[in-house]
């Protein structure tokens, strides 16, 4: 057991020695937690045959770290010590931070951005060839990568259940989107290959550097000094909407158009305020008041599910709009709150 674990800590020691400049400073500045003390730790554990904790230290280490993560050597090393641990298959892999096994494997595939951003213009962008023809070896472009999974229907995840680990098999998502180093073009710019950038959260079957094969048409953002006007970042700007519309498919009878809330220092991270607010046009007094009726979401959102009111939001602030019994929106005095 001992010689396993030697093999690994010295494996891990090469890790860290090969990560860039930013990281070793990350590192060195954080005196409480530097590797050296680390190691330190688990060799000494292991010499009095305390290997569980021994581990232990290696991965609560790797997981404190987003740039610490093993290839497929690392996980070969670490496989006979989990197993002679008794440990799960998720033990291991949490040393290149996957975060749940219910992935099915050999399952992945590249998403279709082109039919995606057709079939969801106003929320799904996809740079258009004008863009990807420019394209060259060393661009950095990002990838959709979905797959199927455990009851990916039901995924409720948050920030801080990812970094405290403890997704479920049934929370895991059906799709991750990663960036992808070119590494050659075709003559005739058709294809292309790269390398992955990325270490997967959830996609068990690939890891850091693995080759991946792609098209235009697999490619949702890239690295280049270059933009085009898009429906996607024109409708970002959220807007306040009854939850019914969004969740439930109720439909849109009444929108108006007040001045944008200013973006607080909280909020700077967040798409600005548009100033529209969408409703069913039957709610009650009660309802309105209750703030949890209402979702702050992207004017994108709202479109994805009705684009009737589209036209409509080219007006200005101080106007109103209510569908009448024809199902056409018609402009009625704004009125106050």
């Amino acid at each position: 057991m001992q010689a396993l674990f030697t093999q690994f800590f010295d494996y891990t020691q090469q890790r860290i020695n090969q990560l860039d400049k930013q990281a070793q400073q990350i590192l060195q500045d954080d005196d409480k937690s530097s590797f050296d003390d680390v190691l330190t730790i688990a060799q000494q554990m292991v010499a009095i045959g305390e290997y569980q904790e021994a581990y232990q230290q290696i991965l609560a280490f790797t997981e404190r770290y987003p740039f610490v993560f093993f290839d497929r050597v690392g996980l070969a090393l670490a496989k006979p010590i989990t197993t002679a641990l008794g440990l799960d298959e998720l033990a291991l892999q949490r040393l290149r931070k996957i975060r749940s096994l219910g992935y099915r494997a050999n399952s992945w595939r590249l998403k279709d951005a082109e039919a995606m951003a057709k079939a969801y213009p106003y929320t799904y962008y996809k740079p258009s060839f004008n863009i990807t023809q420019h394209l060259a070896v060393g661009n950095l472009v990002k990838l959709d990568f979905t797959f199927d999974s455990e009851n990916a229907e039901d995924s409720q995840i948050t920030k801080d259940q990812i970094v405290d680990s403890t997704i479920t098999q049934s929370q895991i998502p059906e799709g991750e989107r990663m960036w992808v180093k070119i590494k050659y073009i075709d003559k005739d710019k058709a294809s292309f290959i790269g390398e992955l950038v990325n270490t997967p959260l959830w996609l068990l079957d690939l890891h850091y550097g693995d080759e991946i094969t792609f098209s235009h048409k697999h490619i949702i953002d890239h690295d280049m000094p270059r933009y085009e006007d898009n429906l996607v970042d024109k409708y970002v700007p959220r807007c306040m909407v009854n939850r019914a519309i969004i969740y439930d498919n109720a439909p849109i009878n009444y929108l108006r158009h007040d001045v944008p809330l200013p973006q607080s220092e909280e909020d700077k991270f967040n798409s600005p305020d548009s100033g529209w607010s969408i409703y069913t046009g039957d709610e009650s007094r009660e309802y309105l008041d209750n703030d949890d009726n209402f979702v702050m979401v992207s004017l994108g959102a709202v479109l994805r599910r009705d684009d009737s009111i589209l036209e409509y939001l080219e007006w200005g602030v101080g106007h109103a709009f209510v569908r009448d019994e024809t199902g056409h929106f018609v402009a009625v005095d704004f009125g106050v709150d």
